[in-house]
């Protein structure tokens, strides 16, 4: 899945790059065939050894029975960017891995990098400043990414106009409640032929988009499990 983010400017770090600044973040493990491992949490870097650990952050536990030396990736994303980790599988437990570090890529954030399909109704309220009132529209969430969103709408809206999106759940699965200010970027139609709008958040707070960054990993894992 991570073949289409990177293009012709990726940027190829040698081995001397600080991996331990990448502690803290939310990611995928996978195979050098893209095959989901889990989704864990980078927890901590051993410098001496260039071991990164990366714990359990969805599931019941980490698979096991991999070969020693496993050659795995590590895919993230880190103020705008995506990050590969390429590394070896040196230890697993229930709850966490030990990989060392080889080598990585990083290039800025394409805009479907990290866009997923939704399913879901959302409650998105229109501001009529002529008369000072606000209405709130049932809309169709079509998709949604770190950067902005898409929904389907039989109620006109205009480009650049603003809009508030209340209390979406993006999954039953991701019982998190998202409210967004947003601005109206583009309108597009479906293969149905229904007048749908692009969206770009505004001033998306850091506690919020970690949220949605690490509901969006579970998503894509779950996608690419058929589930």
């Amino acid at each position: 899945m991570w073949k289409d983010v990177f293009d012709k400017n990726q940027e190829k770090e040698g081995e001397e790059y600080d991996y331990g600044e990448y502690v803290g973040l939310v990611c995928q493990v996978v195979s050098d065939e893209n095959k989901l491992f889990f989704v864990g949490k980078l927890d901590d870097y051993d410098s001496i050894n260039k071991e990164m650990k990366i714990v359990l952050h969805k599931g019941e536990q980490t698979p096991q029975g991999l070969i020693y030396n496993t050659p795995v990736k590590i895919s993230t994303r880190n103020n705008g960017d995506i990050i590969v980790l390429y590394g070896a599988v040196t230890g697993q437990t229930a709850s966490y891995w030990r990989v060392e570090m080889k080598d990585m890529i990083k290039c800025p954030e394409q805009r479907d990098g990290f866009r997923q399909p939704l399913k879901c109704k959302a409650t998105i309220v229109k501001y009529n400043e002529e008369n000072d009132e606000a209405t709130p529209i049932q809309c169709d969430l079509i998709n949604i990414s770190l950067t902005g969103m898409a929904f389907r709408s039989d109620v006109q809206f205009n480009i650049d106009e603003i809009i508030w999106v209340d209390e979406a759940v993006l999954n039953k699965k991701c019982p998190t409640k998202y409210s967004f200010k947003c601005i109206v970027k583009r309108t597009f139609k479906d293969e149905k032929d229904r007048v749908c709008y692009g969206c770009e958040f505004i001033r998306l707070p850091a506690s919020v988009e970690n949220s949605l960054c690490k509901d969006l990993f579970y998503l894509q894992a779950q996608s690419i499990k058929g589930n």
